[in-house]
């Protein structure tokens, strides 16, 4: 089936479904690592690549309202 299906669908399905289902995982997979042996390299890696892809973590981080990236609604 998935052969069927043009490539511009693919990739819409890859990018709005696929990806932030994989950073959920990563992110709940950090957690678990984090909650069984601490803070290391491989849960705060973990936990990042979760961030990378949840748009709610970008908007919630207070280090991008530092540095600007977040746009500010105009009123």
């Amino acid at each position: 089936m998935w052969v069927l299906l043009s490539g511009a669908l693919r990739r819409w399905f890859i990018f709005s479904v696929a990806v932030p289902v994989a950073g959920r995982l990563l992110a709940g997979l950090g957690r678990r690592v984090e909650a069984g042996s601490g803070p290391t390299k491989l849960s705060r890696g973990l936990r990042g690549a979760g961030r990378l892809v949840s748009a709610r973590a970008r908007k919630d981080d207070p280090r991008n309202a530092r540095r600007g990236l977040l746009r500010r609604k105009k009123r």
